[in-house]
């Protein structure tokens, strides 16, 4: 498998990716399209990422600068700017990451983390303050959990979540809980708030 930057040419490989990704019950209005990922290369090249297998994409993730004082953690449009990222900040001091997506046949195959390590190295590479993200926590409206707990938890190693389990392993720290965050009912619309730092 190789890691490399996202190009033009891959638009459709990433869009192909995402319902298998993400499939039902997420909402598939949710899923990238092409004049997304266009835009994400085309504002952004040197920070959206896929991995490769034999030809065809087997993960990808998308990325924006944000200064990182300024992030409005209110919702994933208002940190983000929408999905044509308008929020982007070229000299921002902090990278978002705005999706990452594995195919289901390379789950647990190390995928997540090659994508994982580009944002890392771009933020050490680059002399920025931080990684940071709004993750999903797709197992938390079936686990009866109040958030909050179900939140610590998981982050503690008691409870397993698909999305945040493996993320404080990789050297993040979760920072909060974000209510209404996006429309997600499987995460009974929170996200974790969590950030790398060189």
């Amino acid at each position: 498998m190789t890691l490399r930057a996202m190009t033009a040419d891959d638009v459709p490989g990433v869009v192909a990716l995402q319902p298998d990704a993400f499939p039902p019950p997420f909402n598939p209005d949710y899923h990238w399209r092409p004049e997304h990922i266009a835009t994400h290369v085309a504002t952004f090249p040197e920070g959206q990422f896929v991995v490769e297998d034999a030809g065809r994409i087997v993960g990808a993730c998308e990325n924006e600068r944000l200064r990182y004082e300024a992030i409005d953690w209110t919702d994933w449009m208002s940190v983000t700017g929408g999905p044509r990222i308008g929020g982007h900040i070229p000299d921002g001091d902090a990278i978002f990451g705005l999706d990452i997506a594995v195919a289901l046949s390379h789950r647990r195959r190390g995928v997540g983390r090659m994508l994982y390590e580009a944002r890392f190295d771009f933020v050490r590479r680059h002399g920025l303050r931080a990684y940071v993200t709004g993750c999903r926590l797709p197992d938390l409206a079936a686990s009866g959990t109040e958030p909050e707990a179900y939140a610590r938890e998981v982050v503690a190693g008691i409870r397993t979540d698909r999305t945040l389990t493996p993320l404080p392993r990789m050297g993040m720290t979760f920072v909060a809980l974000l209510p209404g965050f996006m429309d997600d009912p499987e995460s009974r619309n929170y996200a974790a708030r969590l950030e790398w730092t060189p």
